[in-house]
C-alpha cells in the first residue's frame, strides 16, 4: 500500500513553497507540512519519514531537471 489511496490538495505544502528559493531546506519545511497530522496504522510508521524523504527527493530532482 501506499501513503494515501487519492492525491490530496495541501495548500500548506503549497504555502511551503510559494515565494521560496528552491533549497533543499525549502523542500524538507515543504515535505514536513505534508506530514503534518499524519497517523500512521501500527506497523507501518516508517512512512512517514518515507514520505518526507520522496517529496524531498521528488522536489529536488524536478529543479535539477528544470536547470538543463
Amino acid at each position: 500500500g501506499g501513503v494515501g489511496t487519492v492525491p490530496w490538495h495541501l495548500p500548506a505544502v503549497e504555502a511551503a513553497l510559494r515565494g521560496r528559493p528552491a533549497t533543499q531546506a525549502t523542500f524538507e519545511e515543504a515535505a514536513a507540512a505534508a506530514a503534518d497530522g499524519a497517523r500512521p496504522l501500527s506497523g507501518n510508521g516508517y512512512k512517514v519519514p518515507l514520505l518526507k524523504r520522496t517529496i524531498v527527493r521528488a522536489l529536488l530532482e524536478l529543479t535539477e531537471e528544470s536547470s538543463r
